[in-house]
């Protein structure tokens, strides 16, 4: 983090909203303890996607064990889970 604070134009992180908001407020005080204004760093996040249009394919997937940060659902759902990102 305090590389990305001193350096990086932006900072990518594959997680949740939480973990996000989380490691967020790291990389926002190393820019701080940098004397940089944080908010000139943009945040960026990577999820897997899954939004299937058949019922039987979506309830597949979210049977599915997946180990990386998901975003699962219907149109309106995804739209719910981004808004919270």
């Amino acid at each position: 983090m305090r590389i990305a604070a001193r350096h990086a134009d932006a900072w990518n992180c594959w997680g949740t909203p939480e973990l996000l908001a989380q490691k967020g407020a790291v990389l926002d005080r190393c820019c701080e303890d940098q004397g940089r204004d944080p908010a000139s760093v943009a945040h960026t996040a990577v999820a897997l996607l899954f939004m299937p249009s058949d019922p039987a394919a979506l309830a597949k997937v979210r049977s599915m064990s997946i180990e990386r940060p998901t975003v699962i659902g219907t149109t309106a759902e995804v739209t719910d889970i981004m808004g919270a990102y």
